[in-house]
């Protein structure tokens, strides 16, 4: 066992003569991680420096790595969330359409491990107690690590000592994907076909001859993504994701950008501060504001409605606001949900940047001004009919003009005033779902995400 001034061990998590897995505390970084250590340094099977270097949305990032006492330590961020194994457990086998969107997640972070160059990074030990579900997010953790341990994800070919491939990693995905939606580890026959076109996936990854299986990740993710698609489209089960976010353009822009790459899918970004200028037109390709496209949809002028994306090689669009100082109080916020409805139709995630208030009063139950507590209802709908009420409160407290409070906030950066929402941050929310069909919104409180802060 290893010891470590840094490092306080919490909890070992296993332990084998290969290798040990410990839960640990970081003095420095003030927060907990995981230790793999290995008794043989050849057992990590590749070079350290280069797979230290790997960044991905979807796997806990190598942050350090030493010897000591002839073992080999890597240590990883910690996920605080649920195991895929666990969740099954305890909800029961998954619906197609909720396991596909979690498959597809893992499938394309498996495919970045896939495409690293010069070299390709085989996961080699994908199953269900090393996929974790936190903040809406599906992570693979344990990366690179071997595993002899016999169990049913692992390909045959394992068993007589043939080279790790990618195949391999196919196989375990196919189990997995299993395993979602049926709960146990018995593949289903050729006899046995479901409807919806799960089967045959399963049992072509899981083939006992690996030249039988999907050659590249890459596939699996068209084959799943159309079955997927297929689900959406009657209209039961289609929902978009909704973020809050508030900070500068630029920042939003750029998280938006990498975020597209992750998903591989288009966001959409309104910009819902009227208050303040937009969205630059040198800077970016933007369409219609937001006032002229809520007009379009409430006098039913948007069948023809087509977006451009912002900058040529990305995957995001912009809706631009339009400075209204006077009135923007009295914006309807029915006309704004009528607008997003009718958004779901053509984007799964969209990101709406809000002022300082605003995006207070969407996301964030309680929050400080100066010595008072203010509590918001945690309603979205709800939330945004409070705004006249309590901007009259909050402006007669500090003596703010009414209809520039947000203005006078923004521009003075007072930290003593408000306590979110500093232009130098990029803050973010999950607020939940628009369904295109039902016109459904609600907050989903068990998946809110942690919110985002980066440096802009």
């Amino acid at each position: 066992m290893f010891y470590s001034e840094r490092y306080k061990i919490i909890q070992p998590l296993f332990i084998n003569p290969k290798e040990s897995k410990y839960l640990v505390f970081d003095e420095i970084d003030k927060c907990k991680k995981v230790i793999s250590e290995k008794n043989d340094k050849d057992e990590i099977g590749f070079d350290i420096e280069d797979i230290a270097k790997i960044e991905h949305i979807g796997i806990p990032k190598i942050t350090d790595y030493f010897e000591v006492n002839g073992c080999f330590c890597i240590v990883h961020e910690y996920i605080e969330g649920e195991t895929l194994k666990n969740y099954v457990d305890k909800k029961g086998v998954l619906d197609t359409y909720e396991a596909l969107d979690i498959f597809i997640k893992i499938l394309y972070t498996v495919k970045f491990l896939h495409d690293i160059k010069p070299f390709e990074v085989i996961h080699g030990n994908i199953h269900d107690e090393n996929v974790v579900l936190a903040n809406d997010e599906v992570y693979l953790t344990d990366y690179g690590t071997k595993d002899e341990k016999r169990n049913p994800y692992q390909a045959p070919e394992v068993i007589i000592g043939i080279k790790k491939s990618k195949h391999q990693d196919i196989y375990s995905l196919g189990m997995l994907l299993n395993y979602m939606l049926t709960g146990s580890y018995k593949k289903p026959s050729h006899s046995l076909k479901s409807n919806n076109g799960t089967d045959s996936i399963i049992i072509r990854s899981t083939s006992v001859n690996y030249n039988n299986r999907f050659n590249d990740v890459g596939i699996l993710i068209t084959e799943c993504e159309r079955l997927y698609r297929n689900l959406a489209s009657d209209g039961s089960k289609h929902v978009s994701k909704i973020f809050a976010l508030n900070g500068s353009h630029d920042a939003i822009f750029e998280f938006a950008k990498t975020y597209c790459k992750a998903i591989s899918d288009d966001i959409l970004v309104i910009d819902a501060d009227m208050l303040h200028p937009s969205f630059n037109a040198d800077s970016y390709v933007l369409n219609y504001d937001l006032q002229t496209l809520m007009d379009m949809v409430s006098k039913g002028e948007d069948d023809s409605l087509v977006l451009k994306k912002a900058k040529i090689g990305t995957k995001v669009y912009i809706i631009p606001s339009v400075i209204r100082i006077e009135g923007y109080e009295n914006v309807t916020f029915a006309s704004f949900y009528n607008l997003l409805t009718r958004l779901a139709e053509d984007f799964n995630m969209i990101f709406i940047r809000c002022s300082d208030f605003i995006y207070d009063s969407l996301t964030i139950n309680t929050y400080s001004i100066a010595d008072q507590i203010i509590h918001i209802m945690t309603d979205p709908l709800n939330d945004i009919r409070l705004f006249n009420k309590i901007s009259e409160y909050l402006c007669s407290r500090h003596d703010i003009d009414n209809k520039r409070f947000n203005a006078f906030i923004y521009k003075v950066k007072a930290k003593d005033i408000i306590t979110a929402g500093i232009k130098e941050n990029l803050y973010g929310e999950y607020l939940g779902i628009v369904n295109s069909q039902s016109k459904n919104f609600y907050k989903d409180l068990l998946n809110i995400t942690e919110k985002i802060r980066r440096k802009s």
